[in-house]
């Protein structure tokens, strides 16, 4: 587990597919792991560092969140980006402490700014993003607290549901949707 560990260290430098592999091995290894040996499970979430805002999975999400890789690269980065959050729910379920990462300030601003993301290549990378706010602020009263009061997260969160509505109103349904390029930014109410 330390050497995964150091490669989520460095989870920028290592490449998509290596990325996602170690990812999915910390979150298999931790899944395996939960209910089983307490001791056992909190030397790995201590590895990790799970109960600390600059933790290990903490710091890689955010600069997953905050990368802005060329275009050649978005597909790769968005699967990366997607096992992050999912070894994020990992820990958010199996130990409650992880949702002082997510607490940090930084972490729920990076959220909600790729929230506004609206390439289709980033559209399941933003729904594993808004299931990952939705468990934290489950399971912390901290967190709800500071992302809908702090960062007025309801109200990015209305919007950002908003536009979706507006995207799908001004959709011609006659067609395939799946085929259906999303209209401009001069779409008609």
């Amino acid at each position: 587990f330390a050497e995964l560990c150091d490669v989520l260290q460095n989870l920028q430098q290592v490449g998509g597919e290596v990325g996602v592999a170690v990812l999915r091995a910390a979150g298999a290894v931790l899944d395996s792991r939960y209910g089983q040996n307490r001791a056992e499970m909190t030397q790995l979430s201590q590895m990790l560092g799970l109960s600390v805002p600059h933790g290990i999975v903490a710091c890689a999400l955010r600069g997953l969140l905050g990368e802005e890789p060329p275009a050649e690269q978005l597909e790769s980065h968005y699967k990366v980006l997607m096992s992050a959050l999912d070894l994020f729910q990992i820990t958010t379920a199996s130990n409650h402490q992880t949702t002082v990462q997510l607490g940090h300030a930084g972490m729920i601003l990076a959220m909600l700014e790729f929230m506004q993301k609206k390439d289709v290549l980033s559209l399941p990378a933003v729904v594993a993003m808004l299931r990952c706010l939705e468990l934290a602020a489950e399971v912390s009263g901290s967190t709800a607290l500071i992302l809908f009061r702090e960062f007025r997260g309801l109200a990015a969160f209305s919007t950002r549901l908003q536009q979706e509505v507006d995207v799908l109103m001004a959709l011609d349904f006659k067609g395939d949707v799946y085929d259906t390029e999303p209209p401009g930014a001069g779409a008609s109410d």
